[in-house]
């Protein structure tokens, strides 16, 4: 099934290991195949990561776009790192290993980017971090 993409003056389209960037008008395209896509509110730069639970999800974020398993040893470490560093969330975690055992990648990373947003609106000023905000900069597609 084809997907529509709008993508607004400079924003960024991920498709796979590439991506494709708006320049200077909005640009509406429609995308056919079966490949991994992540629009530019959905993405966490490696580097922009400073909790597990962001960590964790650039693994998967990386896993998804790639093409390649999630569930890794890397994982498992991650996982259970940001389980330890938001109780909390141990169920919704559980979701999300359930989603990523089944392959379902896309849905866990919405999850996941659920879970950062959450914890950003209830986290103190010093807590919540720049890929947290760049999660909710852009309205949904």
């Amino acid at each position: 099934m084809p997907l529509r993409f709008d993508l607004a003056i400079g924003e960024r389209l991920y498709i796979g290991r590439g991506s494709i960037m708006s320049n200077k008008s909005r640009m509406l395209f429609v995308l056919d195949g079966d490949m991994p896509v992540l629009k530019e509110k959905d993405y966490i730069a490696p580097e922009a990561a400073t909790t597990m639970l962001e960590r964790l999800y650039v693994h998967v974020q990386q896993a998804y776009l790639y093409e390649q398993p999630a569930a890794t040893p890397v994982y498992n470490i991650l996982a259970a790192q940001a389980a330890a560093e938001t109780p909390e969330s141990y169920a919704a975690l559980s979701e999300i290993d359930a989603l990523i055992a089944s392959g379902n990648l896309y849905r866990a990373l919405r999850s996941l980017g659920y879970l950062i947003r959450q914890r950003g609106f209830t986290a103190g000023p010093n807590e919540s971090s720049e890929a947290t905000s760049q999660l909710d900069q852009h309205p949904s597609a």
